[in-house]
């Protein structure tokens, strides 16, 4: 964080132009952030629900697991009619006591980590957005089906400027789809019991055919749904937390390839070459 508080320093300064209520202007803030998927652009259930951490936590995947979110919201003392509202739609009075509430519950239900330290960017009058919110706008429109490498590369590009927030939004749009997809499966793996421990490893395998197939074969939604698989399977696994895990995806050329992405084990999640 003290590395990049000097750029974020000089971009605020670059707007110093412009008024701090201008539509045009933008600043970034250190802040502290919920460990929730896009949930500014989407509703809290939802968020909760698609969220890697909080499905893991909670085992959404379960009916037990569901019961207990639902807990969660009723001890927050926020109404399900107001969960499942656009977070900007919501009253004002729920809206900015979420993160607060979710901080104070979070200890009861084992969320220990479910808030963090991050940079959030302030677009005028539209909503803020963290850094983790960006990140995933750009990898879902590098990795869009319908456009060719350097196509999705450049629309990711200009999700970057402050002046095309329309393609920053599609990408919002694209994320939430691919996450919903991402939970589905993993759903799917779990249920089907089709996540193998061999003993030095643990692997999965995205069967050609099977839900959202296809997407699968871009390296970072693979990498994204092999994480989120490897919580889930370790959630009710904790044994096997010392163990690389293997998830493979039939490519697109139907010709019989496939791609496959390892994680590394729980307790060692340093990059090697």
């Amino acid at each position: 964080m003290h590395t990049l508080q000097p750029h974020v320093l000089r971009l605020n300064k670059s707007n110093d132009d412009a008024p701090p209520s201008s539509i045009n202007s933008m600043r970034i803030m250190f802040d502290t952030e919920m460990r929730l998927f896009q949930y500014r652009f989407w509703t809290i259930y939802d968020s909760l629900c698609n969220s890697e951490y909080t499905a893991c936590r909670f085992k959404l995947w379960t009916n037990k697991g569901h019961t207990r979110l639902l807990e969660l919201l009723a001890d927050m003392g926020l109404p399900l009619v107001q969960s499942k509202q656009k977070f900007a739609s919501m009253e004002v009075q729920y809206r900015e006591k979420v993160k607060e509430w979710i901080d104070h519950t979070s200890k009861k239900y084992s969320l220990d980590d479910i808030m963090y330290n991050t940079f959030v960017a302030q677009y005028g009058y539209k909503s803020k957005m963290c850094a983790a919110d960006m990140m995933m706008c750009c990898s879902a429109l590098i990795e869009r089906q319908d456009m060719s490498h350097s196509e999705s590369f450049l629309e990711a590009l200009e999700a970057l400027s402050k002046n095309n927030l329309q393609r920053l939004h599609l990408g919002v749009e694209l994320s939430k789809q691919q996450q919903m997809a991402i939970v589905a499966q993993v759903k799917n793996f779990i249920d089907l019991h089709q996540v193998v421990c061999t003993g030095p490893f643990i692997y999965a395998y995205v069967e050609e055919g099977m839900l959202h197939s296809k997407g699968f074969s871009k390296p970072m939604l693979l990498c994204k749904l092999a994480r989120f698989l490897r919580e889930a399977w370790l959630s009710m696994n904790k044994r096997a937390r010392g163990l690389p895990f293997i998830l493979s995806a039939p490519l697109e050329d139907s010709q019989g390839n496939c791609i496959v992405v390892g994680v590394p084990p729980h307790s060692d999640d340093t990059r090697k070459s």
